[in-house]
C-alpha cells in the first residue's frame, strides 16, 4: 500500500497488483485521447504543471473482470501524457474503489492516474454514464464561470476525499448531468466532461473550447 502526496501524481493509497491486461478495449479511449492531446488538453510539457504529465480518460468496464464489481473502470495510466499512442501497457484497471477512505485497487502494468478517484465517484454516482475525461484547459477554466460551467470550489484539492465528496454532490443536480461538464477551481486548468458514451463525454469539452476561444 502506497501513499503518495506529490503535486501532480497520485495523491491516494492505492493497492496495485502490476500484470497485463488482457486486451483492454482501448480504441475508443484512445481516439479521443489523440483529439484532445492536438488540443493540448491532454499532453506534458515543461513550463506547464511543474513538468508533470496532465489529463486523463476512462471508460466503465463492468463486465472486463471476474470480480462482478459494476464500477470497474479502464483508466489511462499516471504521467503517460507525453506518450504519442497509449498501448494496452499504459492503461490500469480500477476494481474497486473507496473515495472516502482515500482508497483504490487496481490492476495493470501502469498505475491509475492521480485523478483515479473522482472517475471513480462519478461512475458510483451515475449508473448510466460510461465515460470520463479530465483535462487541463486554461481557455475553458479561467471562463468558467462566464461560461455558467457548474463549479467544484476552490478549497477543494484535487485527489483527496473531499473533493471526491464534492463532485457526487454537485452531478446529483440534473441541470449539471445535461451540461456534463464541471470545473475543479481548487485545481489549475482542471475539467472533467463525462456521458453515457465517449462522444457525449468529449463534445462538452469541444463545445466549451469554441465558445471560450471567440468569446
Amino acid at each position: 500500500m502506497s501513499d503518495q502526496t506529490t503535486e501532480g501524481v497520485i495523491k491516494y493509497q492505492l493497492n496495485h497488483l502490476s500484470k497485463p491486461l488482457s486486451s483492454p478495449p482501448i480504441q475508443t479511449l484512445n481516439r479521443w485521447r489523440s483529439l484532445l492531446k492536438k488540443l493540448e488538453m491532454i499532453g506534458q510539457v515543461p513550463n506547464r504543471y511543474q513538468g508533470y504529465g496532465f489529463g486523463n480518460l476512462s471508460q466503465r468496464l463492468a463486465t472486463f473482470t471476474t470480480t462482478h464489481n459494476p464500477n470497474c473502470f479502464l483508466i489511462t495510466g499516471t504521467q503517460t501524457g507525453a506518450l504519442a499512442h497509449l498501448s494496452s501497457a499504459d492503461y490500469a484497471l480500477v476494481t474497486k474503489a473507496h473515495p472516502a477512505q482515500n482508497q483504490l485497487t487496481a490492476e495493470g502494468l501502469s498505475a491509475p492516474s492521480s485523478e483515479a478517484l473522482s472517475h471513480a465517484v462519478i461512475y458510483q454516482t451515475l449508473p448510466h454514464i460510461n465515460f470520463v475525461f479530465h483535462v487541463h484547459c486554461p481557455t475553458i477554466w479561467q471562463l468558467s464561470q462566464q461560461l455558467a460551467i457548474p463549479c467544484i470550489p476552490a478549497s477543494l484539492a484535487y485527489g483527496t476525499p473531499a473533493m471526491a465528496t464534492a463532485i457526487a454532490n454537485i452531478i446529483n443536480n440534473k441541470q449539471v448531468q445535461t451540461k456534463g461538464i464541471i470545473s475543479m477551481l481548487g485545481h489549475e486548468d482542471g475539467l472533467i466532461s463525462f456521458g453515457e458514451t465517449a462522444d457525449k463525454a468529449g463534445w462538452p469539452l469541444i463545445h466549451y473550447w469554441l465558445l471560450a476561444d471567440n468569446g
